[in-house]
């Protein structure tokens, strides 16, 4: 599915503090994308959400991003 993702510094923020609320035990997430605007974006969430609970990361390539959300 195709997602426009053109959020604000303060909307990213927001989004990865409503995920801290709604995601309080360990988790790990993943964005796949192949958008430059859509990836750096994605980064800058996964700044802002990650934490010693929750695990955030982009990435290009979804074998990838499979590989990464099932290890340890």
């Amino acid at each position: 599915t195709n997602v426009d993702f053109d959020l604000t510094a303060d909307e990213l923020m927001a989004m990865a503090n409503h995920g801290k609320k709604i995601f309080p035990e360990k988790n790990k997430g993943a964005a796949l994308t192949q958008s430059d605007l859509i990836f750096g974006e994605t980064r800058q969430l996964a700044a802002y959400r990650e934490d010693e609970i929750c695990l955030f990361n982009s990435f290009r390539n979804k074998q990838d991003a499979v590989d990464w959300l099932t290890c340890d």
